[in-house]
C-alpha cells in the first residue's frame, strides 16, 4: 500500500458542540488540548465509514473485509487480523479525527480492487471485530505500506530503503519515546507510533506470530488493543448505543429472560441489533401452531453470539444455490439466555425439511452433543414459548415442543438438550417459577449454601506488562469443595463493562501471552461479571480465582486488582475479598454477618431501620456510623434490628461488628447509605445550596454571561451543561475553577480536557481517589442509582450513556424527586453503569 502524504495537524478554533461547550473565560485552544487531540481520545463506537464514491458503508459488514482482501489476501491468518485492526484503526482516525472521506484507492486503503470478498477476510474482521490500536488510552493512526519482498525469513525485518520499504519501522520491544514514528505522518504526532509491512506481517503470521505480537513488532510494546462498542461489533467488550446502555458487554438490552417465567414478556434482539441482511425474499405466511427445537453446533463457549448468527444467516441463504431467503430460524438463544429475533414468527421459517408450515423453530446457539445447556437458556426458552402461545393462541398445557430429531435424521438438538425438552415445557407453562433451585439462606441460625461468585474490578492497578485486555483479566473461576470435588464456573449470569464474559468459564486456558486476549475475560474498573457454579457451594469451602495460567514469564504480566462476594441469591452479596491481585484462594467462612437492610448505596428518609442476616454464632450486633458514633446495638434475633435517626444530610459509612457470647469480634459488615436532611438537623449546607442554584433561572459564568432559563420541567439541553452546572457549584461553593484544574493535575488529566466537558470532568472524578476528590472538588463518588440521587448530588453520564452526546456526556445536578437541571430541567433517564453520582462532602 503505497502512501507519499504527509499528515499536517491543523490546529482550528473548538467549535462549541452539545455539553462540550467551552467556558466564556476559558480559551478556545492551548497546546494541551487541540481539536484533533480531543477525538482522537474518544474511543467512541464506529460502525459506519464514509467513502469517496460510495457513501457510507457498514464498517464491520461491508467496508473491511473487502479491504483486507484488496490490500493482503493470501496472507496468514493472524497477519490478516492484523491488517484488519490496522485497518479498522486508520479509517476511524481519517473519519472522526481528519474529519475526511477516506479514498477508495491506495492514497488511503484499497477498496476497490477487481477481487471478491475472500472469507478468510471476513474471518479476520470477524474474530478482531470492533478493535483498534491505542497509545496512552487514545488512537494511533497506524500506517501500514507493503514493504520490501526481500524479508529475513527468521528476524522478518528487511534492510534498504527501496520503495515503500523507507516508511517501515520495526519497534518491537519499543515503548514511549523511543518508539520510531513513520516518515508518513510528521514525527511529532503523538498518533504517529510507526508503521506496518505488509510483507514483513505476513512473514511474522508464517512463523506463528500472534495479531498481537506482530502489532507491536511494527508499532511498538506499549501500544494496546481497544475494544470499541456499537450495534455493529460482534465481541462481548465493547459499548453499545443500543438501547440496552453503553456498558453492556454484548452491545444489547439486558435479558430479562431468566428464572421468572410469570414476568413481563421476554426481552428480544431485534434483527438490526444483531446486524442481519435483509431477506433476499419474503416467504409464505402461516399460523404458527408448534414449536421445534434445534442446536447451531457452533462453539459453547461463544464470546460473539451476534457474529456467530450473522454467520448462521450467511450459511443458511447460500444454502442449495443460494434459494434461502433469510436464517432458518425463527429465534435464537445464546448461553446466557439472551433471544434474538430471527426469521419473522409469522412467515415460514426453513428448519424442519418438508414440515416447516406451523412450526416456530427455537434454536440454541451451541452444540448440545458435547456439552449441557444452561438453566439460564431453557428458562429464556420457556418465557419465549409462553409469549408466544399466549401471542398465537397455542394451548402450551399441551404437547407442543418437539425436536428437530422428532421429525427427520438428526441428532439435532443434540443428546443433553433433548433430554431436558420437558423442562423447557416447565418453564413455558409456568410450573417453574424460578431457574434457582438452590435454597436462600442467610438468616440467623442457617448455613447459606451459595451459588454465584460476583468479580467487581476495583483498580486497573497494576497495569500489567504487554497487556492486551482490558481492565482486569480473568481467566477461571472454580470452588474446591470441603470434600474434595471441584466445581468449575458453567455460566455467566450477568456482566457490565466486561469483555469475553464467558472466556472466564471452565478451567484455565490462557497458556502463553499471545492467546490471552482470547482466552480471558477482561473486567473494566466498576465492570463485573457474575458466574453461577454447577452445584452451588458452602463455607469451609474454597473459591479459586485464577487470572493467569501460564505462571512467570518476562514479556507478560496481568493487570487489575478484584473484589469478590458471593451469594445465594444473586441479590445480597457477602464479599469475601477486596483485594484480588494475581491467582488466588479465598475460603468461604462459616462465620458470617450482612446488612439485610438497608441497601447499600441507597438514600434514605432521616429514620433507618438497620437488620442483618447472621451466622448462628453470633450473639449481638452494634452498629457504628460515620466511623466513630455508635448508633446502636441489638441482641434480639434473628435480625438483630435497630431504627436511628440521622440530623444531618451526608453519605454515612455503617459498620456491624458482630460479637460472640464470649464478646469476640468475629464478623463485620459495611455499607453506605446517604440520608436526606433531618427536621431539627443543620442538614448539609451545600448540597442544599447546590440543588437551589441548580434548579433556577439563573445565570451563567458565576455572575456574567446570558440568563438560562429551562421552561420548567421538560425543556431541552441548550449544549451547555457543564457550564451551568459548573456555575452552579461556584455560586454553591462547592468548588472553583481552580479546584477543577487541581483535581485535573491530580489525575494526570489536562485542565483543559476536565474543564470543557462533562464526560472529561466525569474521567477525572472517576480516577481520583475519594481523599483526591474531596480535596479538590469537596464531592464524594457514592454507589446509588441516579434516580435516587438525593437533592444536591451531581450525576454525570458518560459519552453516549443513555442518550447523552456522544463526545461530550452530560451532567446534571439532582433534586431528589426524580428530576435534574443542568440548562435545563427533566426526569433522570434511568440507572445505567455508565452515569456516576457525586455527593457534596460539605
Amino acid at each position: 500500500m503505497k502512501r507519499w502524504r504527509y499528515l499536517v495537524f491543523l490546529l482550528v478554533g473548538f467549535v462549541a458542540v452539545g455539553c462540550g461547550m467551552a467556558d466564556d473565560d476559558l480559551p478556545l485552544l492551548n497546546e494541551e488540548g487541540p481539536e484533533w487531540e480531543m477525538r482522537r481520545g474518544e474511543l467512541t463506537d464506529f460502525c459506519s465509514v464514509r467513502v469517496d464514491g460510495y457513501g457510507t458503508l457498514n464498517v464491520e459488514d461491508e467496508y473491511l473485509a473487502k479491504v483486507v482482501t484488496c490490500e493482503n489476501e493470501g496472507a496468514p491468518m493472524e497477519a490478516l487480523k492484523a491488517q484488519a485492526i490496522a485497518a479498522r484503526g486508520y479509517a476511524k482516525y481519517i473519519n472522526e479525527v481528519e474529519g475526511r472521506p477516506l479514498s477508495p484507492t491506495v492514497r488511503d486503503q484499497d477498496y476497490r480492487c477487481n477481487k471478491p470478498v475472500s472469507e478468510r477476510a471476513r474471518q479476520a474482521v470477524r474474530e478482531t471485530s470492533g478493535q483498534v490500536l491505542t497509545h496512552n488510552g487514545k488512537l494511533i493512526l497506524p500506517f501500514y505500506v507493503a514493504g520490501s519482498r526481500n524479508v529475513n525469513s527468521r528476524t522478518c525485518m528487511a534492510s534498504g530503503t527501496a520503495g515503500t520499504q523507507k516508511h517501515v519501522t520495526y519497534n518491537q520491544g519499543r515503548i514511549g519515546g523511543r518508539v520510531k514514528p513513520s516518515s508518513l505522518g510528521w514525527s511529532r504526532s503523538p498518533a504517529n507510533r510507526g508503521a506496518m509491512s505488509q510483507n514483513g506481517a505476513n512473514c511474522l503470521g508464517n512463523n506463528n506470530y500472534s495479531h498481537e505480537r506482530i502489532l507491536r513488532f511494527f508499532y511498538g510494546d506499549d501500544i494496546r488493543i481497544a475494544q470499541l462498542g456499537g450495534a455493529c461489533v460482534d465481541t462481548s467488550g465493547g459499548s453499545s448505543s443500543n438501547p440496552g446502555g453503553e456498558n453492556n458487554p454484548i452491545g444489547e438490552v439486558e435479558s430479562d429472560n431468566t428464572c421468572d417465567v410469570n414476568s413481563a414478556d421476554p426481552t428480544i434482539i431485534t434483527r438490526s441489533q444483531w446486524g442481519a441482511l435483509r431477506p433476499k425474499y419474503n416467504r409464505p405466511k402461516h399460523t404458527p401452531k408448534q414449536f421445534t427445537i434445534h442446536h447451531t453446533v457452533t462453539s459453547n463457549n461463544d464470546s460473539n453470539p451476534k457474529a456467530t448468527i450473522r454467520q448462521v444467516q450467511r450459511d443458511h441463504m447460500a444454502r442449495e444455490g443460494g434459494t434461502w431467503a433469510d436464517i432458518g430460524y425463527h429465534y435464537l438463544v445464546d448461553q446466557q439466555g439472551r433471544i434474538y429475533a430471527g426469521n419473522p414468527s409469522d412467515r415460514v421459517g426453513a428448519h424442519v425439511a418438508g414440515q416447516n408450515t406451523g412450526k416456530l423453530g427455537i434454536s440454541f446457539l451451541g452444540n448440545y452433543n458435547s456439552r449441557q445447556p444452561t438453566e439460564e437458556q431453557l428458562a429464556a426458552a420457556g418465557k419465549l414459548i409462553r409469549y408466544l402461545g399466549k401471542k398465537y393462541n397455542i394451548d402450551v398445557s399441551g404437547n407442543v415442543i418437539s425436536a428437530h430429531r422428532d421429525h427427520g435424521s438428526t441428532e439435532c438438538p443434540g443428546s443433553n438438550l433433548y433430554a431436558r425438552l420437558d423442562r423447557i415445557l416447565n418453564y413455558a407453562r409456568g410450573e417453574d417459577a424460578s431457574c434457582d433451585d438452590s435454597s436462600g439462606g442467610g438468616t440467623s441460625g442457617d448455613t447459606p449454601t451459595y451459588r454465584y461468585v460476583r468479580v467487581r474490578a476495583m483498580s486497573d492497578w497494576p497495569i500489567g506488562y504487554n497487556d492486551t485486555v482490558p481492565g482486569f483479566e480473568l481467566d477461571s473461576v472454580s470452588v474446591s469443595t470441603a470434600d474434595g470435588a471441584s466445581r468449575m464456573a458453567n455460566a455467566v449470569r450477568s456482566s457490565e463493562n466486561a469483555v469475553r464474559p464467558s472466556a472466564a468459564l471452565g478451567r484455565p486456558d490462557n497458556t502463553t501471552c499471545d492467546n490471552r486476549s482470547s482466552t480471558v475475560a477482561g473486567i473494566r474498573t466498576s465492570g463485573e461479571i457474575v458466574l453461577s457454579i454447577d452445584g452451588g457451594f458452602s463455607p469451609g469451602d474454597t473459591i479459586n480465582v485464577v487470572q493467569s495460567n501460564y505462571g512467570s514469564m518476562s514479556d507478560c504480566a496481568v493487570s487489575g486488582t478484584a473484589q469478590v462476594a458471593i451469594s445465594a441469591d444473586g441479590a445480597t452479596w457477602t464479599v469475601v475479598s477486596e483485594d484480588v491481585r494475581g491467582n488466588a484462594a479465598l475460603r468461604v467462612s462459616n462465620t458470617f454477618v450482612k446488612f439485610a437492610e438497608p441497601a447499600h448505596g441507597s438514600t434514605q428518609e432521616p429514620t433507618v431501620r438497620f437488620s442483618v442476616n447472621a451466622s448462628a454464632n453470633v450473639s449481638r450486633v452494634e452498629y457504628i456510623a460515620d466511623g466513630s458514633v455508635t448508633i446502636g446495638s441489638s441482641t434480639a434475633k434473628p435480625n438483630f434490628a435497630i431504627e436511628y435517626t440521622f440530623n444531618y444530610m451526608r453519605v454515612h459509612p455503617v459498620v456491624a461488628n458482630a460479637y460472640d457470647a464470649n464478646g469476640n469480634l468475629i464478623a463485620t459488615d459495611t455499607i453506605e447509605i446517604i440520608t436526606e436532611q433531618g427536621s431539627g438537623g443543620s442538614g448539609s449546607e451545600s448540597a442544599s445550596t447546590l440543588g437551589q442554584e441548580s434548579s433556577v433561572c439563573s445565570p451563567v459564568g458565576n455572575g456574567g454571561g446570558a440568563a438560562r432559563c429551562s421552561n420548567g420541567r421538560g425543556g431541552y439541553s441548550t449544549g451547555s451543561c457543564w457550564k451551568f452546572v459548573k456555575a452552579a457549584m461556584i455560586r454553591a461553593q462547592v468548588a472553583t475553577r481552580a479546584d477543577i484544574d487541581r483535581l485535573a493535575s491530580a489525575v494526570g488529566m489536562s485542565g483543559y480536557s476536565v474543564q470543557v466537558s462533562a464526560a472529561g470532568f466525569k474521567r477525572a472524578a472517576d480516577r481520583a481517589s475519594a481523599s483526591t476528590l474531596a480535596s479538590t472538588v469537596g464531592l464524594k463518588k457514592v454507589n446509588t442509582p441516579p434516580t435516587q440521587a438525593p437533592r444536591g448530588a451531581v450525576i454525570a453520564w458518560g459519552a453516549g450513556c443513555m442518550g447523552a452526546h456522544a463526545r461530550y456526556g452530560h451532567i446534571e445536578v439532582s433534586q431528589g424527586d426524580g428530576y435534574a437541571c443542568s440548562d435545563y430541567c427533566g426526569r433522570i433517564r434511568g440507572n445505567p453503569s455508565c452515569a456516576s453520582v457525586y455527593v457534596p462532602t460539605n
